[in-house]
């Protein structure tokens, strides 16, 4: 049984994105981290990631200058998990609140001589 070249090569680079990288000076050096840790994690390369690690960057404290990939990868991770509790604790409210108010609208009807 064979080991996947591509496969030793992603778990490899998983555990070294557990060690500190420097944070990325210059637009080049930012799509390259980034990317990295998209190809790695199998995050898509669109605006939106793009946007919430420079934004992971700049909530840094000041005296940040290394930081894990690994750490990167989890936080959007945890958004998008985040995102998913959201609109599904919004979707059980919505409901309810349709269901109560249909219980009171036919209660109003029933109550209500004709």
């Amino acid at each position: 049984m064979g080991i996947d070249q591509r496969a030793l090569l992603r778990l490899l680079s998983r555990l070294k994105f557990h060690f500190p990288s420097k944070l990325p000076k210059g637009m080049t050096e930012f799509h390259a981290f980034c990317d990295s840790i998209f190809d790695v994690y199998d995050i898509p390369k669109t605006d939106s990631y793009y946007h919430s690690i420079a934004v992971m960057i700049q909530h840094l404290p000041p005296t940040t200058v290394y930081k894990t990939k690994a750490w990167f990868a989890a936080s959007i991770y945890n958004a998008q998990a985040r995102e998913c509790a959201f609109y599904k604790i919004k979707e059980i409210r919505d409901r309810q609140e349709t269901e109560e108010t249909e219980k009171a609208l036919k209660a109003a009807e029933t109550s209500v001589p004709h």
